[in-house]
Formats: C-alpha cells, structure tokens, sequence
C-alpha cells in the first residue's frame, strides 16, 4: 500500500509540475510560468524558449508532443514536423519529437520577436514534401520499378527508398516486368562511354529509364534524377533538402547523361558526424567516395617493409627480393579468399613510409643523378615489381595495378623513366599555398613552405601528367594553417583544371581541427 501511495504521489507531484507554475528542465534552466506542458520530453524547449524570451513572453504557450484534445495528428507529420496554432487564449506548440519542439520554439520565437504571434498558424511539414509527382503525365503511385540484372538492384531499392520520403508513395521492386509506367534500371550501351560511374535517364511513353554501370552509374542516375527534376538540394553530399512542392510534373521527353570529370573522388572528412543526407543503406556519410582504384596511402610500410622511419633502399637486389615475396604472399592470400584480378582486386599500394629520408648509398646516388632526384629509384623498382608480377609471375587475364606515391621527396618526376602502364601515381600538394591556384598562374613563385611555391607543384604535376597517363592527387586542404582557409575561392578553378590536365582522381584531404569553416567548403564542393 505505501509503495502503490508513493508511486500515485509522484504521478501527482509530475502532473503538478506539468500543468500549473514554473518549474525546472534537467539542465536545470527555469520555465516560465506562461509555459504549460503536455509531456515531460517538452522540459528542454520549455527551457529554451523562457531564456530566449524572458520578459517578452506574455502568451499562455502549451508545449509538447501530446496533443491529445488540440485536433493535431502529430502522427501524419514528417519527422521533426511541428505545429504552431493560436488556439483561443492559448498557443498551441506541439511536435512529434524533441527535435520538432526544438525546431518549433525557435520558430515561436522568432515570430515574437518580430512583433507578435497573434493568429499564428504554422505547420511543419503535413505530409510529404512533394504532394503530387508525376512522370510522363502517370502519378508516381502508378509505376513499379524494375531492372534488368542483379547488379542493379541496389539502385532500383534505393529509388524506392528515396521516393517514399520525398512522396510518401512506396513502390514495389521486381525483377523484369511489364507494366504501364515503369522506372526500369538496365546497363549503359558501352557506345554512350559512361564509364564506370556516369549514367543517363530518359522519360519515354510513360516510363522513366535509368541506365549506368553496375558499379555505380545507375546509383547516380538514381540520386541525379532527384536532384535535377524533385530540386532534393545535396543528395548526393552535403547538407542535403528536399525543397517543398505542391505539384511536380516530369514529363515524356525529359533527358540527362552525366559522365564525372574523374574516374575517382574520395571528399573528406566531416569530424562533426554525418551530413543530414538521406541517401539509405549508405552507413557512412561523413564521406562522398566513388571509384574503383583508391588513391596509394603508405601500402610499403602498411604491408611490404618497415619504412616508417627510413625509406628503403630502392636499388638494392636483397631488399627488392624481400619486398617482392611479400606482395606474393599479399597477392595469394587474396587469391585463395576469392578475389579476382580485374574485378575486386584491382591494385597493390607499394607508396612510400611516411618520411623524406632516402638511402644515401652509392647505387641509390647514381640514380638519383640520372633521374633528378629520388623518385627515380622508385619508379624504376615500381616498374620492375609490376611488370614481373603481370607479366611473368601470373599472367593475370587483367591488369594488376601498383600505386606508388610523389610525395615528400618523390613530388617531381622523373627525368629519364617513365612509369609503365601498371603503374598509378598519387601527386601530393602536401605544404602548398591555397592562398594562390594551384596552376600556379597568381602565384609570385618566390617563396613558399620548405621554399615551395604553387608554379613549382604546378610544374612537378604537369611533368608527371606528360608521362603517367594514370594520375592522382591529393589535394591538402587542412586546417591547420591559415594559407588553407583560402580554399573556398580556388576549388572550382583548381578541380578544373585537374581534370583538363588529364588527372584521373582526387584525394580531396579537407579535415577539422582549427577555425571551423570546413565545413563551408564541404557544402561548396557538394
């Protein structure tokens, strides 16, 4: 009995505390007494909005996500959605979540501040953000979607995914029918030269048509088509937004092909957490990343050789026997587990350990003479490494590329050999001014860090890109010094001119540590 009083005493003491005068959140910040709730989980934007509002809140406010009694379905909104309804003597904040409350009160707020709330009536958002699609004159609700292999069936889940948060509308995924209104996935005829990851769509006697590689050109069909024809702002990265729309009308006729500039893009690194992107199925969104080769990241020292303080010693015969068993054993143990050259093994990283210090012995000088500098005795092991593999070792049915790096006292090319065809080079603009292009056309050439400048990283690249078809960079856009925070006004011109040099892919190193304004740019290269 006295359990059953003392749990009825707290009840009342809650309700009290809910319903009648001021009281306190669990951060302990006062409500004010014009504030009643409907539910404990409203404490915070009770909070919030007193603090905001001190003395200028003089409506009777209700907050909460219960809203039983103010004729809300809170249920039908979308997540985070809120209503703000002047109801009689009362305003009316209601929420189906923390963070629609949170959205709410500021809204609240704002209106207040800006001369009263007197006859507001505010919804956030019924429904779905598009009320009506349709495509080619068929409502949305009116299509299945199809494909036509199993390679594709990522991108036919994903459109489903995606058009049921922006309509509200689910459709059905099936292998090869026939219907009235079809959204179809099928490869791209090779003649269009999509690549790997370019696509096109076409809107076509009631139907929608989605056409790209398996590896990922249907899925950016997928995420262009919204972008382009629903205006959903940042799908494919970023901060993304579905713009609202009563009606939107994609008709017969509507066409689009895209092939990316690069055949690799790795954007990153968002510290703070993911971008609001709803992409589905994709865990990790603090990154956008296509491409089948990734960029060489210290796979000598990660794999073949201990490296991390000293470099090896490129020449001589013992270390490269070493060395060559070791990606042997690499290569085979993948092998056994399955893995196919030309289809999921697609490389080997050989880069370089993390430091400048090159062997000094006599042969090692020798070339370094004849080539200008270390990177020829890179190149030349580089080479001899791949083409035994590919051409006397295995005799794979594809290539086997091997990524080596120019970075750190490899950054300008060789004078005399040339990587070979298996051969993928990363260029890094590690210590480069973003103050200045990247082509070094603005900059003055007269000093820089480590008495580097960008007409000097613009010269190294552009001789690597006369002689190495298969090109990376990796652009530095760290935080960690001031010259970076400039980056915002040479991106566009730089990835440009990258791509008319010919370069393959982009490593795009934008971390947080310092002043914050990454993430601006992340949102600019969205």
């Amino acid at each position: 009995m006295k359990k059953l009083l003392s749990i009825i005493l707290a009840a009342l003491m809650l309700a009290t505390a809910l319903a009648s005068c001021a009281t306190v959140s669990p951060t302990g910040a006062a409500v004010s007494a014009n504030i009643r709730l409907t539910s404990s989980d409203a404490l915070d934007a009770a909070a919030w909005l007193s603090a905001r509002l001190e003395d200028k809140l003089t409506d009777s406010v209700v907050i909460g996500t219960n809203a039983d009694g103010y004729g809300v379905a809170l249920s039908t909104l979308e997540e985070n959605g809120y209503v703000i309804r002047s109801l009689g003597d009362e305003i009316a904040i209601l929420a189906n979540s923390e963070g629609g409350l949170d959205r709410a009160v500021r809204e609240y707020a704002k209106a207040v501040e800006k001369g009263g709330a007197a006859g507001i009536d505010v919804t956030y958002d019924d429904g779905p953000r598009v009320k009506k699609l349709t495509i080619g004159d068929a409502d949305i609700s009116e299509f299945v979607i199809s494909y036509k292999s199993a390679e594709l069936i990522d991108a036919a889940n994903e459109i489903s995914d995606l058009l049921k948060l922006a309509t509200g509308v689910r459709l059905s995924v099936e292998e090869t029918v026939d219907a009235d209104h079809l959204i179809y996935f099928e490869e791209a005829p090779s003649d269009k030269n999509l690549g790997d990851y370019g696509y096109e769509y076409e809107v076509k006697d009631g139907s929608l048509y989605i056409r790209g590689s398996k590896y990922g050109g249907a899925l950016n069909g997928v995420w262009r088509f919204l972008e382009n024809e629903l205006d959903w702002r940042g799908l494919i990265y970023g901060e993304a937004e579905l713009m609202p729309a009563d009606e939107i009308a994609v008709p017969d006729g509507t066409a689009k092909s895209e092939r990316p500039a690069f055949d690799y893009l790795y954007a990153y690194y968002n510290a703070w957490g993911s971008y609001d992107t709803p992409r589905t199925g994709y865990a990790n969104r603090n990154s956008y990343v296509y491409g089948r080769i990734a960029n060489a990241c210290h796979g000598m020292q990660a794999h073949f050789a201990d490296c991390a303080l000293n470099q090896i010693c490129y020449t001589n015969d013992d270390v490269y026997e070493d060395v060559y068993y070791n990606v042997r054993d690499y290569i085979d143990d993948l092998l056994k587990q399955g893995y196919v050259v030309g289809e999921n093994l697609l490389d080997v990283d050989i880069a370089q350990g993390d430091n400048p210090n090159y062997c000094g012995c006599k042969e090692c000088r020798k070339v370094y003479a004849e080539e200008g500098g270390n990177v020829g005795a890179v190149v030349r092991f580089a080479n001899r490494l791949a083409t035994q593999i590919n051409e006397e070792d295995y005799k794979f049915d594809a290539p086997l590329y091997f990524k080596i790096f120019a970075y750190a006292g490899t950054n300008a090319p060789p004078k005399k050999t040339a990587p070979n065809e298996y051969i993928y080079v990363t260029f890094c603009t590690d210590m480069n001014c973003s103050n200045h292009l990247l082509d070094g056309s603005d900059c003055s050439g007269t000093t820089g860090v480590g008495n580097r400048n960008n007409k000097i990283y613009a010269e190294w690249l552009e001789g690597w890109c006369a002689i190495c078809p298969n090109m990376y960079v990796w652009d530095y856009a760290l935080d960690t010094v001031l010259a970076q925070y400039t980056v915002t006004d040479t991106m566009y011109h730089d990835f440009k001119y990258l791509a008319d040099l010919g370069v393959k892919g982009i490593f795009w190193q934008c971390q947080f540590h310092g002043l914050g304004i990454q993430r601006v740019e992340h949102q600019l290269l969205a």
